[in-house]
């Protein structure tokens, strides 16, 4: 299913920035977030100390940010938990003639207990199915010259006649940039993945866009800690290939651990404007963000 979303061009603020540091921890330990939610709280790892789930540094800056970990029901009177996970995936350039032609995002889940019965599993993502911004269209004229030689019926008359004609074939093209959500499966058949590709529109050479804000909600069958893999690949223009991107190699992070013993951790919205006996009813897609 195809969607157009609007992007948000809007720059980074200082309070911004503010609020990134405070969510890695920077705001020491007893403060507080701009909802009054305890810094401290979060349980991205084990050991609390974990929001940063990649980073990469060099000519391109690739991040990923936990801004949401959100523990409860998926709905109520269901015998169900459920995980609402929310992280924000930004590239930055040292030069701004350097771009990210494509990008893929996966995030894989796995029980931090050996027990397939017992695997957590995507419930819904956004943004999900295909988004495409920045669409653009132009007209392509393609000539081609043809010969004419004795042979045609135009110049049986004269047999060492030759003349070349040309033809003109006009066509309009489009382009977009395209962002896709969707599921993956293990080999049980079980719903245990979630990835974003991105890429550019062609046409424009836009890049991808540099910030992608995942929402996923996550079902659980029990309260035990689970675990997630995220892994960034990307593709560039050829300047940022010989520069050599840092943020698309082979280098592996460790697993995000989550415990869904501990208390909340929220950066975009008040804890309690969450039902947490339905998380099923949280619109993901008002969470969702795509910024060029």
């Amino acid at each position: 299913m195809e969607q157009q979303y609007s992007s948000n061009s809007n720059i980074s603020s200082d309070d911004d920035q503010n609020e990134r540091e405070a969510a890695i921890g920077q705001g020491g330990e007893d403060s507080q977030d701009e909802y009054g939610n305890e810094a401290n709280m979060y349980d991205v790892t084990i050991d609390l100390g974990k929001t940063g789930v990649v980073e990469r540094r060099g000519i391109m800056e690739v991040r990923c940010r936990s801004r949401e970990v959100v523990h409860g029901r998926i709905e109520p009177g269901v015998g169900k938990y459920a995980t609402l996970l929310v992280y924000d995936v930004s590239f930055e350039t040292v030069k701004k003639s350097r771009r990210v032609t494509w990008v893929k995002v996966e995030f894989n889940f796995a029980s931090s207990v050996v027990d397939n019965s017992q695997m957590p599993e995507i419930w819904s993502i956004a943004p999900a199915g295909t988004v495409t911004l920045l669409q653009s269209s132009q007209e392509e004229t393609v000539r081609t010259l043809g010969k004419l030689t004795a042979g045609t019926p135009e110049l049986l008359a004269n047999v060492n006649a030759s003349i070349e004609r040309e033809k003109a074939v006009t066509k309009t093209t489009s382009d977009s940039a395209r962002v896709i959500g969707i599921t993956t499966c293990d080999e049980f058949g079980q719903q245990v993945g979630a990835s974003w590709i991105m890429e550019e529109n062609k046409a424009l050479k836009s890049g991808v866009p540099s910030l992608l804000r995942c929402v996923m909600l996550v079902r659980r069958r029990d309260n035990r800690r689970f675990e997630c893999n995220v892994s960034i690949n990307a593709k560039t223009d050829w300047k940022t290939e010989l520069g050599r991107l840092v943020g698309s190699t082979t280098e592996t992070d460790d697993p995000v651990y989550f415990d869904p013993q501990l208390p909340p951790f929220s950066r975009l919205r008040k804890v309690d404007e969450y039902d947490l006996a339905n998380l099923s009813s949280v619109d993901l897609d008002v969470l969702a963000e795509i910024r060029f």
